[in-house]
């Protein structure tokens, strides 16, 4: 049997009513217009290359009518030969002749196709273009003098996704031709196409992968209860060509890179009259057609054998030559011309150093849009076929256009890949080539032809992999097609086997000699261990591309085969995995290296999951994660599952194998592959490719901003703003200071410079809108108006314990996509608008019911901050039961998208508090404590899931007061009056205390374990911080290497002095001069002193005589604020050089 799969698309036009007889042929030397019995027919003779007797298909693609009347056989096709007649003519040379009847005044031919290559068309730039069109496909063709199709399907498709694929009606009565009715509730089904009650299916716009995907078809087919006639659905599952083709040997003749398959269960599947049948696949709340209905099988008793798969024909395939022919369908002359402006190739002065080489499938529908600038050196699009006469069908390449019109973007040259795993039709050919010198001189111009017309930068020859007899003719083919690129300016590069069978002495593979006739090999060592493989490991588990290996058949062996062979490292380019192997056990008890496995779990879809399916595996503990010594690349395991997979260790072990053997750099295989869209939460999108450059020594951060994109103004008096770069970052030192500005506040006439690296703003709440409302705006940008004078950055800070209204927002905001892009979008316009440096979110708490929106939240916030230059920080709680992993703070997720980690560790005991200690008096905030629920206990809570350098300290300036319920009892513990927590004597702050430190009526107990003392007086208890305690609180930030102390809060430490210490501020220099940054009392000119007596009055007198001639001098070593001495009064000069004396003598 002949196997044709003809697929016709009828693309909806206006097109004026013509006869027949007067339409021009698009191609009259194969196709002719004439009479057949009185009707319009058409005549199609076509010549089929011998290497395709048994497996071609014809496409015919016609204009329609728009107000033509349509039927379910509109078209068909009738070819004029039995099987054996066609084999004898194929064989002889001669054209295969077709009768195409169709409705002559409704249609036209516009285009003709064989096997996907187009062989004559008429030009569509006139062609109007709608976003609803129409498809059908008919099969089969059975041996025969003249074979119809009977049933031919006919069906819309929305391409614009407006609307397309939902229900309208539950049940729809009409008949077709008078002749049945049918019950339907599939109302996307257009067996009538203007029928006004459907709705169109959705053309595919997702993932290419079909393995194992679930799936319905709807159609007119056999039932074992009747012949075709009723329509019926059924559930199926689909698998790929590649899969379908080892189930049956038929089947291998069937299936080709255009197909899949698919069968339901118990022996179910598609019969005849179901050609033409869609093929759908729901995602979301939609319907999308993905296959049609082509060819099956027959069991002994010539019925439909639904036990094995049936062919579709994949309109995945085919998407962008539905909605965008006219790409690959303009004739030649209307191309623009373009100015060569390529020099030639000189093999000797490529750079051979940190190339970063990175494969793409070419199906993949997103990734165009999100590969960043210098991500990688060169793109590679995988893969265009070739035929047997050497021609390269870069037209099947569909979406090629894509990468193409974004090349400018990408900054990285984009090779064109040819051949591959799965495609034996060119794998025959290849070899077929390259036993003719006259096939080989016609590839390498193909070649060059492909690389002018798409403009390419060059060609990569993907052939896996040649039998021992081809050996000598790919080096000739490679030779020939390096003669023509490489002087025009196109490459040349050839996937390297990398396996020892492949590449070993026995395989005759000529490796010097190719290494001669190419720019670059890209050896295929990010693959050994498949089911498919020859060197399989005969059934037992096994890393997929160890670096070592017992065998020696690893990534290390293959580098010393090719180098000992006279390869030069810098031609060589290691490849590297962005996926894994994915395993059941036999013997879940059994998971070492060589262990039994499952066969079955070899077909499904995530046998070989990419790094973004597996990643969110790597964070959970269920998972036992192991690194073999030999093989250095992991694998884990969870019950019955085993994955050898790849992570940031394992690349950048590649990347050291690579720099160990001077290569040119790395292969990777393959993009897409990547968490491109960051779902698992690390510092930014594709997160292997970022640590793989860096390890190279090519510098990629978050900085993910298109060079193209016009740069915004910078407001007047705001500052130039970079994309912050967080492993940049400094992370030792750093000291946030909270202020809250109250009305009325003078707060910040008293603010030092030197004092903060941060200053936080907590004055701003959030609505239900996601609106951002600034409290207090008058003293806000009072401060704001300042900044000159801190040379501190400062932040807004939205939310707080006390915050009601924001935590309330935060929860309606952060469920919904739409509104956490809106409060995103707020606060990067808040950030400009006051020329702020971040926004830190004080969400105080989620639970575990907003864990992942808290997240989703955070992210949509960082994706605009980070790359517009602008900080994004966030409040963690502290104490066991906020930060636990059952409540809503995901740590390790949050790290990663923020900036830092502000680690609460100034309050743990409050009385409305789910981990208060049941109405007993506690240290507000216990360094240690029995309960280990202590900032200590927090620190290494979250030091071992994060770095310890994203984590800053917050340090109290405020203490807890208590009303004893008894005088006398007044250990930790002891019982108080609840009442007392809610007046506004609570929380004192230190400069509200501070005058009890030195009164003598209090008595003051430093607990030795929690360290962090308390006083009381009479029935008075107050947990509080002092200077020594603060400076303790800076010690466990020095132990644990900490990023630097958050002071919550600057406005409640004594900035006035009333409390007479040597100056202001005493427990904020305390902390900076603790990590080492030194802060005296030279604040600068502004600091307002009341001095203690005449006396001081008469020592400073004393020492303005004793010093006047050298206070210019002396002032100008104090700071850059004096520098300004001359305008300024006699009286102020003598003051601060006091000071500065004062400093030097003690």
């Amino acid at each position: 049997m002949v196997n044709i799969i003809t697929i016709i698309l009828l693309f909806l036009s206006k097109l004026l009513s013509t006869s027949s007889n007067s339409i021009r042929s698009p191609c009259a030397e194969i196709f002719q217009y004439g009479k057949e019995s009185g009707k319009d027919v058409g005549f199609l003779e076509i010549g089929v290359p011998k290497t395709q007797i048994y497996n071609f298909n014809v496409t015919l693609v016609f204009n329609v009518a728009s107000d033509a009347p349509l039927t379910d056989n509109s078209v068909k096709l009738t070819l004029m030969y039995n099987t054996s007649q066609v084999v004898r003519r194929v064989l002889s040379g001669n054209r295969v002749s077709y009768i195409v009847n169709f409705e002559g005044d409704a249609l036209q031919l516009s285009q003709i196709y064989f096997s996907g290559k187009l062989v004559c068309g008429i030009d569509e730039v006139d062609q109007p273009t709608g976003d609803i069109k129409i498809i059908t496909a008919f099969n089969e063709f059975k041996a025969g003098v003249e074979v119809v199709a009977e049933y031919n399907r006919l069906f819309k498709i929305d391409i614009s996704e407006d609307k397309c694929g939902y229900l309208e009606k539950n049940v729809v009565e009409f008949s077709i031709g008078g002749q049945r009715a049918i019950k339907l509730n599939w109302p996307w089904i257009a067996s009538i196409i203007d029928h006004a009650l459907f709705t169109p299916v959705c053309l595919w716009a997702f993932y290419e992968d079909i393995e194992n995907r679930p799936g319905t078809i709807v159609a007119f087919g056999e039932t074992e209860f009747s012949d075709s006639g009723d329509i019926n659905q059924l559930d199926l599952h689909a698998v790929s060509s590649d899969t379908c083709a080892k189930s049956h040997e038929k089947l291998a003749s069937l299936v080709n890179f255009q197909t899949f398959c698919a069968k339901g269960p118990d022996g179910t599947g598609p019969c005849r009259g179901d050609s033409g049948g869609a093929f759908m696949i729901r995602e979301g709340n939609k319907w999308y057609l993905r296959g049609v209905v082509s060819s099956g099988l027959e069991n002994e008793y010539k019925e439909c054998d639904a036990e094995n798969y049936v062919v579709f024909m994949d309109v995945a395939k085919y998407v962008d030559w539905i909605t965008n022919r006219k790409h690959t369908l303009k004739k030649e002359q209307d191309k623009p011309k373009q100015i060569d402006t390529r020099q030639p190739i000189i093999d000797s002065e490529l750079d051979r150093k940190q190339q970063v080489f990175c494969y793409i499938g070419e199906w993949h529908l997103e990734i165009t849009e999100k590969i960043r600038p210098g991500l990688c050196s060169m793109i590679y699009i995988w893969f265009a076929s070739i035929d047997v006469n050497g021609t390269i069908q870069a037209d099947n390449v569909r979406r090629l256009h894509n990468f193409l019109d974004l090349k400018p973007r990408y900054a990285s040259k984009i090779i064109l890949s040819l051949g591959g795993y799965a495609d034996y039709t060119t794998k025959a050919n290849m070899g077929i080539i390259a036993g003719s010198p006259t096939l080989r001189k016609a590839f390498a111009k193909s070649c060059l032809d492909v690389c002018k017309t798409y403009d390419l930068d060059g060609i990569d020859i993907h052939w896996e992999y040649p039998n021992l007899p081809d050996q000598e003719g790919y080096v000739e083919m490679a030779r020939e097609a390096m003669k023509l690129l490489n002087p025009a300016g196109y490459l040349l590069t050839i996937g390297g086997p990398a396996d020892k069978n492949r590449s070993g002495p026995q395989s005759g593979l000529r490796i010097k000699e190719l290494s001669e006739v190419t720019n670059y090999i890209n050896l295929i060592t990010h693959d050994y261990h498949g089911d498919s493989s020859i060197h399989w490991s005969g059934g037992g588990l096994n890393i997929n591309a160890p670096i070592n290996a017992k065998d020696q058949d690893s990534v290390e062996d293959t580098l010393k085969r090719y180098i000992d062979q006279g390869v030069p490292p810098g031609k060589l380019t290691l490849g590297i995995p962005m996926y894994g192997r994915w395993w059941r056990l036999k013997d879940k008890n059994k998971i070492t290296i060589g262990s039994p496995y499952i066969q079955g779990k070899q077909n499904d879809y995530a046998f070989a999951p990419a790094f973004h399916d597996y990643c969110r595996h790597l964070n959970d503990t269920s998972w036992t994660v192991v690194r073999p010594t030999l093989e250095v690349a992991p694998y884990m395991y969870r019950d019955r599952d085993w994955i050898s997979f790849e992570d940031f260790q394992s690349v950048q072990d590649r990347v050291d194998l690579a720099n160990k053997y001077n290569l040119a750099g790395v292969k990777i295989w393959s993009l897409e592959q990547d968490d491109y869209d960051n779902d698992c939460k690390y510092e930014c999108e594709f997160p292997l490719m970022r640590t793989i450059n860096n390890r190279l020594g090519r510098k990629i951060d978050c900085d993910f901003i298109d060079p193209n994109e016009k740069k915004e103004d910078i407001k007047e008096g705001h500052r130039k703003r970079t994309p912050i770069r967080d492993h940049e970052l400094d992370r030792e030192r750093q000291v946030f200071c909270y202020i809250s500005l109250k009305e009325n506040n003078n707060f910040t006439e008293y603010l030092q410079p030197n004092l903060c690296n941060f200053i936080t703003l907590m004055s701003a709440e959030v609505n239900n809108d996601g609106q951002i409302i600034i409290k207090n705006e008058e003293n806000f940008e009072k401060l704001l108006m300042t900044r000159p004078k801190f040379t501190s950055k400062i932040l807004l800070s939205l939310g707080a314990s006390g915050d009601g209204a924001t935590k309330s927002s935060f929860q309606l905001i952060s469920p919904h996509s739409a509104k956490r892009k809106a409060f995103s979008e707020i606060c990067l316009a808040i950030c400009k608008k006051y020329d702020l440096d971040g926004i830190d979110i004080h969400w105080e708490f989620p639970d575990q019911r907003f864990k992942e929106n808290f997240i989703s939240m955070m992210r949509d916030i960082q994706k605009l901050l980070t790359p517009a230059g602008y900080l994004l920080t966030v409040a963690a709680p502290a104490s066991s039961y906020w930060s636990s992993p059952t409540n809503g703070f995901d740590i390790k997720r949050m790290s990663l998208i923020t900036n830092y980690i502000h680690l609460l560790g100034h309050d743990f005991h409050i009385d409305d508090s789910p981990d208060s200690n049941g109405g007993g008096t506690d240290i507000n905030a216990p360094i240690n404590a029995d309960d280990e629920d202590a900032v200590e206990d927090a620190i290494q809570r979250y030091i071992e899931i994060i770095p310890a350098n994203k984590i800053i300290l917050s340090i109290p300036f405020y203490g807890r007061w208590w009303k004893l319920q008894d005088k006398n009892k007044t250990d930790i513990g002891s019982p108080y009056k609840f009442n007392y927590q809610g007046t506004s004597d609570g929380l004192p702050a230190y400069n509200e205390y501070c005058s009890f430190l030195n009164n003598s009526v209090w008595k003051i107990v430093r607990p030795e374990l929690e360290v962090a003392p308390y006083m009381y007086f009479e029935d008075n208890w107050i947990s509080f911080d002092d200077v020594e305690s603060t400076k303790a609180r800076v010690k466990l930030i020095e132990k644990y290497k900490l990023a630097g102390a958050r002071l919550y809060r600057l406005d409640q430490d004594d900035f006035s002095n009333k409390c007479k210490s040597d100056c202001a501020f005493p427990l904020t220099r305390a902390i900076n001069n603790a990590l080492g940054n030194r802060v005296d009392c030279n604040f600068g000119l502004n600091m307002k002193i009341e001095p203690k007596s005449d006396e001081k009055d008469q020592e400073i007198s004393n020492v303005q005589l004793n010093i006047e001639d050298k206070t210019i001098n002396l002032g100008l070593l104090v700071s850059s604020g004096t520098r300004a001495l001359m305008s300024i009064s006699v009286a102020k000069i003598v003051f601060i050089t006091f000071f500065f004396i004062l400093f030097n003598i003690n």
